[in-house]
């Protein structure tokens, strides 16, 4: 048995050792596995492949390298139903919150603390409405963190900012056996720091404390491995159909935040 497994670690620390620093997919659907570590490599079975994430440890914390869904950053720029920039409520929320003289960074650091603290999260105020849209979530000034996505993304796009959509699986409530479900963030590029970061617009409260860096992640929840949470690697240029799907098919927040929201993708 010994031998067995000091075969497949080799195995393993060859292919690490051959797709370097890069996220490379791995096409493999007849390993048996789900999941394999070696060192800062780490091997997931997402979307039918093996995606090689190349997690990287500072100070004590998983930093995980992104993969984008599209090579254009145009495609991350796009107006879409969800995104709906154009949308007079969100012109004129972006007057308001833009200036010319602002930079990139700064309009992003605005944008995603206008929707952090002033959009509430439905599940927080226990609101029943269900939202969807951009201009849905900011005439209501609320939605989950799916809803909340759309809008900060649109405010972004609206700007010329590429924002894109990540995702997390995370315990519903506090154990496992309570459930899971997909919780949504967005990815911000910024061109004059020439990288993707992470940012999630929630909204915090009493054990979440999401802030804006851009030097290292500051997100709402903190992934627990142990519990078979994980963190999804791609940046979408749309919200998940998964996402979309359960807001639209929903029309009470309550009932579907505790039984209808997306275990997986």
């Amino acid at each position: 048995l010994l031998a067995i497994l000091q075969i497949f670690n080799y195995f393993f620390f060859i292919i690490a050792f051959a797709v370097g620093q890069e996220g490379i997919s791995l096409t493999n659907q007849e390993l048996p596995i789900i999941e394999i570590s070696y060192g800062i490599f780490c091997f997931t079975w997402y979307n039918n492949e093996y995606i090689c994430m190349n997690m990287q440890k500072r100070i004590g914390v998983w930093i995980l390298n992104l993969i984008c869904e599209s090579e254009k950053l145009d495609d991350y720029l796009l107006e879409l139903n969800e995104v709906n920039y154009s949308n007079s409520i969100i012109k004129k929320k972006a007057d308001e919150l833009f200036n010319p003289l602002q930079t990139e960074i700064e309009k992003a650091k605005v944008s995603f603390e206008f929707v952090r603290d002033e959009i509430s999260h439905s599940w927080d105020i226990q609101s029943k409405r269900v939202t969807c849209n951009a201009s849905e979530v900011l005439v209501y000034k609320e939605g989950i963190c799916y809803a909340k996505s759309h809008l900060l993304a649109s405010l972004l796009r609206s700007q010329g900012i590429p924002t894109g959509f990540c995702y997390q699986r995370l315990m519903l409530f506090d154990t496992p056996e309570k459930g899971y479900c997909i919780h949504a963030l967005n990815a911000i590029f910024f061109k004059t720091l020439n990288k993707w970061i992470r940012v999630d617009a929630r909204g915090n409260k009493k054990g979440i404390d999401a802030q804006f860096s851009i030097e290292e992640e500051k997100l709402a929840f903190p992934i627990n491995r142990n519990s078979d949470e994980m963190d999804y690697p791609v940046i979408y240029t749309k919200p998940h159909f998964k996402t979309v799907s359960v807001l639209v098919e929903n029309t009470n927040t309550l009932e579907m935040y505790k039984h209808h929201l997306p275990q997986s993708l």
